[in-house]
């Protein structure tokens, strides 16, 4: 019969142990009347870097794997923000084209939504293409002093227009308004991810 064996090897510098692959092969060639071997042939290779070379493609495509499964994250997620800004300008578009009542004072709130999710978008397709940037985490931010309730009331204006027939959407302001040092852009991707979820989870209230 043929043996085949791997193992690993430690050495004896115990300081600094250097662990080494081999691989022995074997075969018996000849028995004695009673069964016993009578000649062993075998050899002995070490096989440390082949053993390492089968570890770097096990870690490569594991790597490889775990980055298909972070653009299918990403891919999902950008489709997730890039939706609501959409959702916005085409509503408010078919707004000002379909409804002939409107005040000019409401044609114009409803064009400045627009731009303002013009912008948001411009933003989120600027991310995609400054990938790079965003994996070397220096991704950018313009930090100015913004009024919280104008940036809050783009939000309402913007999913007042998707809100489930089955959800009551209130906005409720404290009396006095508050400025704030924030890039406003990312402050309205965590706002509207907010709304976005709780709309899409939440069945009533």
């Amino acid at each position: 019969p043929k043996f085949h064996e791997e193992y690993r090897i430690l050495g004896s510098d115990a300081s600094s142990p250097q662990i080494d692959w081999v691989e022995v092969q074997a075969i018996v060639e000849g028995r004695s009347e009673n069964g016993e071997p009578l000649t062993i042939v075998g050899s002995l290779h070490i096989i440390t870097k082949r053993k390492q070379m089968e570890q770097e493609l096990i870690e490569t495509k594991e790597q490889a794997e775990e980055s298909n499964r972070l653009k299918s994250v990403f891919l999902a997620n950008m489709s997730h923000e890039i939706r609501t800004p959409l959702n916005a300008i085409v509503g408010f578009s078919n707004i000002l084209i379909k409804d002939p009542n409107l005040t000019d004072e409401e044609k114009q709130e409803f064009v400045e939504i627009i731009n303002l999710n013009n912008d948001l978008l411009l933003n989120l397709i600027n991310d995609i293409l400054e990938m790079s940037r965003i994996d070397s985490g220096a991704v950018s931010f313009v930090l100015t002093d913004t009024d919280v309730r104008t940036v809050v009331s783009v939000c309402y204006q913007t999913f007042s227009v998707q809100v489930k027939p089955s959800l009551k959407f209130l906005r409720d302001f404290p009396e006095e308004d508050v400025t704030i040092c924030v890039d406003t852009m990312r402050l309205q991707q965590v706002i509207t991810n907010f709304l976005t979820n709780a709309n899409k989870f939440t069945s009533t209230g």
